[in-house]
């Protein structure tokens, strides 16, 4: 199921690239809410423990959520590719 049809797109555009730059605008968000919640909490709120804490985790639950996705592709990549 398309989430949008390929006539929405305009000439030359292909869904490969709009998947690419949603990907880019996912992670970007990622990086500005870890920004936001902890460091400025650490630079403004002056309690670093609490700030540390959180980034850490923020980053482990990253980590937990995209890992086996990356995994995935990789193991979907290798068995593409001739040996």
């Amino acid at each position: 199921m398309a989430l949008f049809p390929a006539s929405a797109l305009r000439p030359g555009v292909r869904k490969r690239e709009v998947f690419g730059w949603a990907m880019y605008d996912f992670a970007n968000s990622g990086y500005t809410t870890v920004v936001i919640t902890a460091v400025f909490a650490a630079y403004f709120g002056g309690n670093q423990r609490i700030a540390i804490l959180s980034t850490a985790v923020l980053f482990v639950a990253g980590l937990l959520l995209l890992l086996p996705i990356r995994m995935e592709r990789g193991r979907a990549a290798a068995l593409r590719s001739p040996a």
